[in-house]
């Protein structure tokens, strides 16, 4: 699949100035005037055993590991048929057949990229699977997207919609 450099490249540069920010620069300790002569102070008190350093309000605290967080990773789907559809998914993808993509297509296609479908349901499935994933114009993304689809086998069942998978899960 193709990546695009420039919105992962100002992410990168985003995250190293904040991090940038956050962390505090160490600046040396201020000493007296005759200790940086490499003078002793001069004082009648004793000298007093090393004491660590107390921590000065609004340094951070030395972290913490973190407590592990158990993660059930998706598993394939065990069906036939699915595992030939994404066997004839790949093979479209690879040959960029936009005809034969149309003839697998469920003709309700629906795209709910947040809360609501944004489907033009006068328009075919392919003309809005088309323009939800780019399959129109010089070098389109979509037809790699396709065939990253078609090679994972893992895919989860949709609450809302029965007899459908989504996938990847």
């Amino acid at each position: 699949m193709r990546r695009r450099a420039l919105p992962s490249a100002l992410l990168a540069a985003t995250a190293v100035v904040v991090v940038g920010a956050l962390v505090p620069c160490a600046a040396p300790a201020q000493q007296p005037k005759s200790q940086q002569q490499g003078q002793q102070p001069k004082s009648s008190a004793p000298p007093q055993a090393q004491q660590p350093p107390q921590q000065q309000p609004g340094q951070p605290t030395a972290p913490k590991p973190y407590k592990p967080v158990a993660v059930q990773l998706p598993q394939p789907v065990k069906d036939a048929s699915f595992e030939a559809f994404r066997k004839q998914l790949a093979g479209i993808a690879q040959k960029k057949d936009r005809a034969a993509l149309a003839r697998v297509m469920a003709q309700n296609f629906f795209w709910i990229p947040e809360d609501k479908d944004v489907a033009d349901k006068r328009k075919p499935a392919i003309d809005n699977l088309a323009k939800a994933i780019g399959l129109d114009g010089r070098d389109p993304p979509g037809w790699d997207l396709l065939a990253g689809y078609a090679e994972e086998a893992s895919a989860d069942p949709d609450p809302q919609r029965k007899g459908v998978i989504c996938g990847p899960a």
